[in-house]
């Protein structure tokens, strides 16, 4: 009967959907500054534009938590740290509420115990939308702790407006503003300048 209790706990304890410890929490703003950007996962998006005029990709910073514990100490080393490689995005489309597709797509992050942290994703691949509208994504993250536990979040719905052409402003030399958001990634969330021709 023992044995078959810790056959249990230890299924438990490799779980792969473990979305009460790692969650997405929002999107994160970005600040730019000498054409640098940096994200800061407690200022926060509340919707989403893509720009598919450019061809681009839509990328999104989101904020990640990482709810379990440290166990670093000096007998053990630190297991709890989760690296994100991956996102499951399902499309939906708001006109009918139905999925236009469900895809899988790179990720980039890692969160410390206890933390929060920005984990970037291409969430939509560039020439994937090319009609304007109005989308929801539901972004799931997946990925593994320092101690090779796999982990998924929980789904992450995202509201997006899909446009052509306005993200990208035609400006003079003297209104143009080099710390533009629209830097960091371009046709995604905010307005990117450039002199005119």
């Amino acid at each position: 009967m023992r044995l078959g209790f810790l056959a249990i706990l230890l299924a438990l304890v490799g779980c792969a959907d473990d979305y009460a410890s790692v969650f997405i929490t929002g999107v994160s703003t970005p600040t730019a500054s000498d054409g640098a950007c940096t994200y800061d996962p407690s200022t926060q998006l509340l919707s989403g534009r893509y720009d598919y005029s450019a061809g681009t990709s839509y990328e999104l910073a989101l904020s990640v938590e990482n709810s379990l514990f440290a166990r670093e100490n000096g007998l053990h080393a630190e297991t709890n740290g989760v690296f994100v490689t991956d996102a499951v995005v399902n499309m939906i489309s708001t006109a009918t509420s139905a999925s236009v597709g469900e895809y899988r797509v790179p990720a980039s992050g890692y969160i410390a115990p206890g933390g929060t942290d920005t984990v970037t994703v291409e969430a939509i691949p560039g020439g994937m939308v090319t009609t304007e509208g109005q989308i929801i994504l539901e972004i799931s993250l997946i990925g593994h702790t320092q101690g090779e536990i796999d982990i998924e979040t929980g789904a992450f719905s995202w509201p997006v407006s899909v446009c052509n052409g306005c993200l990208f402003e035609c400006v003079s030399p003297d209104d143009l503003n080099e710390d533009s958001l629209g830097q960091c990634a371009p046709g995604s969330n905010y307005v990117l300048q450039s002199v005119c021709p």
